[in-house]
């Protein structure tokens, strides 16, 4: 810690309402000094040195527990060279299952791995409730093996870390120290927010849980629906009821179209322009690179595009600035990537997504744009250095639009004829976006509250890391 520097902040701050400082350098002296007081600046040499290690030890344990998720998505496999195991899966995914088959040494037959492009297209097409099961449990069980990969320690010995620093730092949990930084404030706050949806959203659920579990039992499956048959129900009740399915769907989401959506929603918002680059370095063969321009030419950034899984890939979906905007030194654009984990394309196949698939797109587009349109001063105030719950935004917005009948038709091409998407498989999307979503609310909720009930603790005291005192 530099308390030469801390105290040089310390007494600006101190001595702010007399400098009357542009606003957004006021704002940046305010973070700055919050930063550094976050950051235990303020702490007695005793307090600081285990505030150090904390920190280490916090960093080691959140490294090794991304690397055990990876090592457990990697090392599980179901193969089967039944076909109708399958079910209705989209000939894509079922093509890359076949390439994955084949990459670990099979002579044919489907591999299906715990990364998520994997699982949870089998979870919602296999019609095998056995192989269902199967992969639903090692999914939900990762990490928690008794293995060399398993987490429960490690996940304990975060919370109780994390409990410590936010104690030192005068909070009085986790949850406390990072919702003060945040646009909601309070773990109370948070609490009550979700407290007052958790009824309604929970109501709507079990009416879906009744409605699949009446389907299931029309297809001879006697007992409980169980979590490795709900999305396999609800895909079969959906179709049933709106005559929509994923393969159909498919068809007019080719992630390259799917980008040029975005590139064209993009200009017309806002004049970008993007422009290939093949003189640039990339980390791997199936990355994209874009200088992106604004309306009158001007340079205004790199961004980068990386849609397919790979063993080496973390999984899920998500934008990083390698270089921010600011308008100090001599280069002030912005370098964005952008990393999804899609099926990537085959010989026999492109690579076709799904319509959630097509928004994460969007979502992480609209992340992309936040930082690529930033103008500020300030390295640290650039881009998406804003409070977490406002973070989503830009990128929900994106969200927004692409779903709009207009942009629709004008991206959604099916790529094998050119054909825009039907004006009713566009009012089927539109309708299929509202089933299921006490399912959907209620399964974000309840991973919200798992977190807050663990960072509210203020000592674990070896709980398993499925407890939740709240949720």
């Amino acid at each position: 810690m530099n308390e030469a520097l801390f105290a040089r902040v310390k007494a600006v701050y101190e001595d702010r309402a007399a400098l009357e400082l542009e606003p957004e350098a006021l704002h940046l002296l305010e973070e700055t000094h919050k930063s550094f007081v976050r950051s235990g600046a303020a702490l007695d040499e005793v307090a600081q040195a285990r505030l150090r290690e904390i920190n280490g030890e916090v960093a080691a344990l959140a490294q090794a527990f991304g690397q055990n998720l990876l090592a457990e998505n990697n090392a599980f496999e179901i193969h089967t060279g039944r076909r109708e195991d399958l079910g209705a899966l989209p000939a894509g995914l079922a093509a890359a299952a076949a390439a994955e088959a084949e990459l670990r040494g099979h002579a044919d037959g489907w591999s299906f791995t715990l990364a998520q492009p994997s699982v949870m297209p089998f979870l919602q097409y296999s019609p095998n409730r056995a192989l269902r099961e199967a992969i639903f449990k090692a999914y939900i069980q990762r990490g928690d093996n008794g293995d060399a990969h398993d987490n429960n320690a490690a996940l304990s010995r975060l919370a109780d870390l994390r409990a410590e620093r936010a104690r030192l730092l005068g909070y009085e949990t986790h949850a406390h120290f990072v919702l003060a930084d945040n646009m909601a404030e309070t773990p109370e706050r948070v609490f009550g927010f979700l407290d007052g949806m958790w009824g309604a959203a929970s109501r709507v659920a079990e009416r879906e849980r009744e409605e699949l579990a009446a389907e299931m039992r029309e297809d001879g499956v006697e007992g409980r629906l169980e979590g490795w048959d709900w999305r396999y129900y609800a895909e079969k009740l959906k179709n049933m009821r709106l005559d929509l399915d994923e393969e159909t769907l498919r068809a007019y989401f080719e992630v390259t179209a799917v980008r040029e959506g975005a590139f064209d929603l993009a200009a017309e918002l806002f004049g970008l322009t993007f422009h290939a680059l093949d003189d640039v370095p990339l980390w791997h063969p199936d990355q994209e690179a874009y200088e992106v321009r604004e309306a009158d030419g001007r340079h205004l950034g790199v961004l980068y595009m990386d849609f397919f899984s790979r063993e080496s890939k973390r999984g899920g979906a998500w934008m990083n600035a390698l270089r921010v905007q600011s308008k100090l030194g001599r280069v002030p654009t912005a370098v964005i990537t952008t990393n999804f984990n899609f099926a990537p394309p085959t010989p026999e196949a492109p690579s076709l997504l799904s319509y959630r698939e097509t928004q994460t797109v969007f979502h992480e587009f609209g992340h992309a744009l936040h930082g690529l349109l930033s103008s500020v001063t300030y390295p640290s105030l650039s881009g998406t250095s804003v409070p977490r719950d406002f973070v989503e935004f830009p990128s929900q917005m994106l969200e927004n639009w692409m779903r709009e009948p207009e942009m629709l038709k004008r991206y959604a091409r099916h790529h094998q004829t050119g054909a825009a998407i039907p004006d009713a498989l566009v009012a089927k999307i539109h309708e299929s976006e509202a089933f299921n979503q006490g399912f959907a609310t209620v399964e974000y909720m309840a991973a919200a509250y798992l977190d807050l009930a663990w960072h509210t603790l203020q000592h674990t005291a070896g709980a398993p890391a499925n407890h939740s005192p709240r949720a």
